[in-house]
């Protein structure tokens, strides 16, 4: 065998080496783009609490788009074309029925695929019965998108609602301890299931600034005569100004309820938002 052909030899094992490991990176690089595209988003909500509870229920929060930010009225807010471009990677867009104008402007992209599920809160969003209620339907609908995982939601839903019955308890002490109960309040409409939960004495309600009328101003004044009032509770996704207004005439504090779970106070969960209310309207009490 002559010396060209050894080198011959050892180039084409060269060759073959070096194409092994192109090989092995391309697909290295294909099984990283792959991972991407399962780390991509696959669900959507039209509100940070259903996507809180969502992210209870998976544990992966970076799997869900939140359309709405949680200090914006879920009922009045229009979707961006970025949002509806992001929309375009979800398998499932879940909202509450009330968010009909939601509804309408995806449409189009309903049409090439994604799946719109539509859950009812009743009662008090704050309410625990009803967080629970929430949980229940989206591992319902999760389990009915995919069959295979549905013992897997079924376990979930248990070990949530245990979580939520221990919350629900040391909630109740604690806002009793703190020696809230019974305090007088007026309230937004939307958190006065949650005032009377919690043991608050709720001596009227108001809608709304953009759909409160003067009369009704008017009742919560006049069923405030003679009364010590305590609290005007705000709901922050109506704003403060009408609360304060009241708070002002009654000579009563203001705090802020959320119905949506929000980053900026104490964590985006269900929990973090009960607890922050309570924080609100204790530190308003000092």
């Amino acid at each position: 065998m002559t010396i060209s052909a050894h080198s011959k030899i050892r180039l084409t094992a060269v060759l073959l080496a070096a194409a092994a490991i192109l090989s092995a990176l391309l697909s290295g690089c294909g099984s990283k783009e792959q991972q991407k595209e399962k780390r991509a988003a696959k669900y959507a909500s039209a509100n940070s609490y259903l996507s809180s509870a969502l992210s209870h229920i998976t544990g992966e929060p970076e799997g869900i788009v939140n359309l709405v930010p949680p200090g914006m009225c879920p009922g009045h807010f229009d979707i961006s074309p970025s949002q509806v471009k992001e929309l375009f990677n979800c398998r499932i867009l879940f909202l509450f029925d009330f968010q009909g104008n939601i509804e309408d402007s995806v449409q189009r992209i309903s049409q090439r695929g994604l799946k719109l599920k539509k859950l009812k809160a009743q009662g008090g969003m704050c309410l625990p019965k009803t967080y629970e209620n929430i949980i229940s339907q989206l591992c319902r609908l999760l389990a009915e998108d995919s069959p295979e995982t549905a013992e897997m939601y079924k376990l979930r839903k248990t070990k949530i609602s245990e979580q939520i019955e221990k919350f629900s308890a040391d909630t109740l002490n604690s806002f009793k301890e703190a020696g809230l109960q019974g305090k007088r309040v007026i309230c937004s409409e939307h958190q006065e299931a949650f005032c009377k939960w919690l043991g608050l004495d709720v001596i009227a309600s108001f809608s709304g600034r953009d759909t409160v009328t003067p009369a009704q101003i008017n009742e919560c004044l006049k069923s405030a005569e003679g009364r010590q009032i305590d609290f005007v509770i705000a709901n922050r996704q109506e704003g403060t100004k009408l609360a304060e207004a009241i708070a002002e005439r009654v000579g009563a504090r203001t705090a802020v309820f959320s119905n949506f779970p929000s980053p900026d106070a104490g964590g985006l969960s269900y929990f973090a938002m009960v607890e922050n209310n309570i924080r609100s309207i204790t530190e308003a009490g000092k």
